[in-house]
């Protein structure tokens, strides 16, 4: 039989973290990230849930939806997306309204399977018994020193494939890509992520496995 667990409360709180240098990608630069963290409490626990997203995301969640949960009960997560859907409607779904509903629909996915003592990939059925995890940087701002280090350690560290930003300077980028594939061949996967900057890159510094 589960335990009564009505909803008691629901916290955010906003961390701005420095990064150690600048970075960048295809289109943007920043020296900075943005973590919003909401907690969920019923039944005596609590769940956790985050999302990079701009400080707005966390006020929007504080002043919208964190009042209309209290009271519901901790299971009813369908219910819980539907109230919280219902009362972004007229702010707009996308963006800032999407990362607020995720981070708290994520809080409460944890605090259901807490209250349960199951994780949250045995309420939600498994598709696979485990994720490739793979190494994700390779900032455009990275000298070709501090990519290869990176690159490395991610191999180091049993990583079976890594992935590096491309976009910013298509002719720079065959050469870091070429650079990247001839140190991990074996055994790892090399690919790219294209936020694109104005003008075409060429396909030679595309996506490659």
């Amino acid at each position: 039989m589960r335990p009564d667990a009505p909803i008691k409360r629901i916290d955010v709180e906003t961390f701005t973290i420095p990064t150690d240098q600048p970075e960048a990608d295809g289109t943007m630069d920043w020296d900075h990230t943005t973590l919003v963290v909401v907690t969920a409490e019923a039944g005596g626990r609590q769940g956790i849930g985050y999302g990079y997203a701009d400080a707005a995301t966390a006020r929007l969640v504080a002043d919208t939806l964190a009042t209309r949960l209290p009271g519901l009960d901790a299971f009813d997560t369908n219910r819980a997306w539907i109230v919280m859907t219902e009362a972004v409607r007229n702010l707009g779904r996308p963006g800032i309204a999407s990362m607020a509903v995720s981070a708290l629909d994520v809080a409460l996915w944890d605090l259901k399977g807490k209250l349960l003592d199951r994780s949250v990939a045995d309420l939600l059925g498994r598709a696979r018994d485990g994720t490739p995890a793979y190494g994700s940087g390779g900032f455009t701002s990275c000298s070709d020193g501090t990519l290869a280090e990176q690159l490395a350690g991610w191999a180091r560290d049993g990583l079976p494939a890594v992935k590096m930003k491309i976009g910013r300077d298509a002719a720079r980028d065959i050469g870091r890509v070429a650079r990247a594939r001839l140190r991990h061949r074996e055994p790892q996967e090399v690919g790219g992520t294209v936020e694109q900057a104005p003008g075409d890159v060429d396909a030679d510094a595309d996506e490659g496995g």
